[in-house]
C-alpha cells in the first residue's frame, strides 16, 4: 500500500467540491484508526454537523431543533471515506465523483463508528 502524507491542518476548514465543481461541506474533522502502530486518516467529517462533533456538541444542536418544533431524522454529519477524496491539491480538496454517484461516503448520526 502506497502511503500518502499530509499535514492534517492544511485540510481542516477547506470546502470540498464534488467532481461536478458542487459544494459538498466543508472538512471538519478526521477520523482516524491505528494501523500497523500508525494513525491513518480514513475518513472525514463535513458540513456543519461534522462541525458540531467536532466540538463535541452534536447533542446540543438536536435537543435545539427538538425544542424549536423540528420533526423527523436527527442531524446528520457527511462522512467522506479517505479514498473518496483527490488530495492533489489540499488547498482544494474535490470528490473523486460526483455527490449524486457515490455509494461509499453515506450521512451518519454523529458518534456512530463502523
Amino acid at each position: 500500500m502506497k502511503r500518502h502524507y499530509l499535514h492534517l491542518e492544511l485540510l481542516l476548514g477547506r470546502e470540498v467540491l464534488d467532481a461536478n465543481g458542487e459544494k459538498t461541506g466543508r472538512i471538519e474533522e478526521a477520523i482516524a484508526q491505528k494501523i500497523d502502530g500508525e494513525w491513518v486518516v480514513t475518513e472525514f467529517l463535513c458540513g456543519r454537523f461534522g462541525a458540531m462533533e467536532r466540538f463535541s456538541i452534536h447533542h446540543l444542536g438536536h435537543t435545539l431543533m427538538r425544542m424549536l418544533g423540528a420533526t423527523g431524522a436527527s442531524p446528520k454529519a457527511q462522512r467522506i471515506k479517505w479514498s473518496d477524496l483527490d488530495l492533489n491539491d489540499p488547498e482544494h480538496p474535490r470528490l473523486k465523483e460526483a455527490r449524486t454517484s457515490r455509494t461509499q461516503s453515506a450521512r451518519v448520526s454523529p458518534g456512530d463508528e463502523s
